[in-house]
C-alpha cells in the first residue's frame, strides 16, 4: 500500500499527501535552529500526516487523528489539538524563514491549515499572522464524517463543498 499521494493540478502544482507517522521537517529546523553546536538534535516531530508543495517542500497543512472513532478520549483530542497548533506555528515560521523576500502583508494574507478527526468528525483548524508576531489558531468548520452508506449520497457532497469553500489566499 502506498502511503503518499500525488496531486497534479494542469502541470502548475503538485502537492504530496503524506499519511502514516511522518515526520514534520520545519519543525526539526526550527526546534534545531536554537541549539548549540555541542547540544543533540531533535529527529522531529511525528504527526499522521501532512500536505506538502513539492516544488518548494513546504507543509501547507498538518493531519492529527484523535484515535479511533469508537474511543472517546478527550484528553488525547485536547493535546492532539495542542501538538497540531504548536506544529502549525513552526510550518508558518519555517515558510517565513525561507521566504526572506516576503513581505509582511503577504504574510498576513497566508494561511496554514490543520486537520484533526476525532469521533467520526473533522475539525479545520487555521492559523494566520494578521500582524507580525502575532499568531491566531482558530477552529474554522466541524464536519461530520459520513459514516453511514444511507447518508453518504447527501454527507460527501456537502464535505467537499465544505472544502471548496475555504479561503485561500
Amino acid at each position: 500500500m502506498c502511503n503518499s499521494l500525488c496531486f497534479d493540478f494542469s502541470g502548475l502544482l503538485i502537492i504530496f499527501l503524506r499519511r502514516g507517522e511522518t515526520k514534520i521537517k520545519s519543525a526539526q529546523l526550527i526546534d534545531n535552529d536554537v541549539l548549540d553546536d555541542g547540544e543533540r538534535r531533535s529527529s522531529s516531530t511525528n504527526v499522521d500526516g501532512k500536505i506538502t508543495l513539492s516544488a518548494t517542500g513546504l507543509e501547507l497543512c498538518i493531519i492529527e487523528v484523535s484515535g479511533p472513532p469508537e474511543v472517546k478520549d478527550y484528553t488525547h483530542f485536547i493535546n492532539d489539538r495542542r501538538k497540531l497548533a504548536v506544529n502549525m506555528k513552526k510550518a508558518f515560521r519555517f515558510i517565513i524563514y525561507k521566504n526572506k523576500f516576503g513581505t509582511k502583508q503577504m504574510l498576513k494574507r497566508m494561511t496554514i491549515y490543520g486537520l484533526q478527526f476525532y469521533e467520526h468528525k473533522l475539525y479545520i483548524y487555521s492559523l494566520k499572522m494578521p500582524q507580525w508576531g502575532l499568531y491566531v489558531f482558530q477552529q474554522e468548520k466541524e464536519l461530520h464524517m459520513p459514516v453511514e452508506p444511507a447518508t453518504a449520497k447527501t454527507d460527501v457532497p456537502h464535505m467537499i463543498k465544505v472544502f471548496w469553500q475555504l479561503k485561500v489566499d
